[in-house]
């Protein structure tokens, strides 16, 4: 970021890569105390950008969720989190940009991603729709620029207003525009925001315990009825 005056300010470094697009995996995953480095540079010579494995084509992510402020007119700053690209795909991501200890830390989130490898696609629709649901999440509103579209702001409902568009179309090359508009900003906090995924985690937990215990239900009837018909036929040859 640079401020008003063109002086760099602070910076942030994608955390979430996408695996095989900005790293392979296994780089430096270990298994029981074994390294899997053999397995990173087997999948490394699949890559297409390296030569034939040699080249290191990982690139490193960052470590800290950086929050930027923005001077306002009144004197105050207005702060934000960037998170890049696929990263709103990623609820935790967002999240972690939003919320620290139930205290939140930025008043808004702009959205950068290159979405140009999935051009003439749904999938341009999608991480919209995407995006959308990090907003209701974390309730903060979300500016989005995309190079391919669609681009424009998401309020903390999710609701979609100044959408970049022409000729009412929103996506596809040759659509160029650029929209200005108020980001809207909202003090409440939100159960995901507060608590992140524990709710689904019980449900799973909740759900893997009542299916052990049909399992186990199922079982424990068929050793009784097992017994019942063993001594039942003890009975009928004494």
């Amino acid at each position: 970021m640079y401020d008003q005056h063109g002086q760099w300010s602070r910076r942030y470094d994608k955390i979430h890569l996408v695996p095989f697009g900005e790293i392979v995996p296994f780089r430096n995953a270990r298994f029981l105390g074994m390294s899997l480095h053999w397995l990173y540079r087997t999948l490394n010579r699949l890559s297409p950008f390296s030569d034939r494995g040699q080249v290191e084509y990982s690139l490193w992510p960052g470590e800290e969720f950086t929050v930027f402020e923005l001077p306002m007119p009144d004197g105050s700053k207005a702060r934000f989190g960037v998170p890049i690209c696929y990263e709103d795909t990623v609820p935790e991501i967002p999240r972690r940009f939003v919320w620290e200890s139930s205290r939140r830390r930025v008043d808004f989130l702009v959205n950068i991603s290159n979405d140009g490898w999935f051009n003439h696609s749904a999938e341009l629709e999608q991480h919209l729709a995407i995006c959308t649901f990090r907003a209701v999440e974390n309730r903060v509103g979300i500016a989005r620029a995309v190079n391919t579209g669609v681009s424009g702001f998401i309020d903390p409902a999710g609701r979609l207003y100044s959408l970049v568009q022409v000729d009412g179309r929103l996506t596809g090359p040759g659509v160029v525009g650029y929209r200005v508009d108020h980001v809207k900003l909202d003090s409440r906090a939100s159960l995901y925001g507060r608590w992140g995924d524990w709710f689904a985690v019980l449900c799973t937990l909740l759900t893997a315990a009542l299916w052990l215990g049909g399992i186990m239900t199922r079982w424990v009837f068929a050793v009784h009825h097992w017994l019942v018909s063993r001594r039942a036929r003890g009975v009928q040859s004494s």
